[in-house]
């Protein structure tokens, strides 16, 4: 292993000296989101050669410093966040419609980006998972989640916040995106400690509002040309 001076030496002349400021223009365009009235309640995406049918079941996301993200991060554990959630309950465990089912958000950070439910069968059981998904998300939306989840979630979050900076790059990982997002040291352990803290009865009106079948559009991807 080279020593510290050798590596510094080798990388010298790899970059430019760095600037003092930050270049004009350098903010993202971001596009506006399609919101539930202008976009399809269905949409097909065809693919040659599947054998399983892929299922985005999605709407916008939530920003991260939305008042609401919080309550979001219980909803969403337990709703998919583990093997026996209400989704891996009702899709895994009990007659082995898919071997996985997640939360997905693209994009995001600090503007809103896609949020969606993403999970997958084969091509013959695809009518069965598409039932058990939207039945999940109907009741979830209706009757929200028991105290004992809501403390099983607060408790996960907590104590993931270990588990993310055992290692010297994920220590890096974390100071890095929190000095681009220009948010202060800490930012993700005091909302997992936000999480933690809100109510049941404030995670439950957040569920019947972000998590309405109405504001989603099922999406699949499947056999065809």
């Amino acid at each position: 292993m080279p020593a510290r001076s050798e590596a510094e030496a080798w990388a010298h002349d790899l970059l430019p000296p760095a600037a003092g400021q930050s270049p004009a223009g350098i903010p993202p365009q971001l596009l506006s989101l399609a919101t539930r009235e202008r976009r399809p309640s269905e949409q097909t995406v065809r693919l040659p050669r599947l054998t399983q049918v892929y299922f985005a079941y999605t709407r916008e996301s939530l920003a991260f410093a939305d008042p609401d993200k919080p309550a979001q991060m219980i909803a969403d554990h337990v709703l998919a966040g583990h093997l026996y959630s209400r989704l891996g309950e009702a899709l895994r465990q009990e007659e082995g419609d898919t071997y996985a089912v997640g939360v997905v958000e693209a994009g995001g950070d600090f503007a809103p980006g896609a949020y969606g439910i993403s999970t997958f069968t084969r091509t013959a059981n695809a009518a069965a998972t598409d039932r058990k998904l939207r039945a999940v998300m109907k009741d979830f939306c209706a009757r929200g989640i028991t105290e004992e989840e809501r403390a099983a979630a607060a408790g996960y979050l907590r104590g993931r916040r270990a588990f993310e900076r055992q290692a010297p790059g994920q220590v890096l990982d974390e100071f890095l995106w929190e000095h681009w997002q220009k948010v202060p040291r800490g930012y993700r352990d005091q909302l997992a400690e936000r999480a933690a803290a809100v109510s049941l009865a404030e995670v439950n009106a957040f569920i019947r509002r972000f998590y309405d079948p109405a504001q989603f559009t099922m999406i699949r991807l499947v056999a065809g040309k």
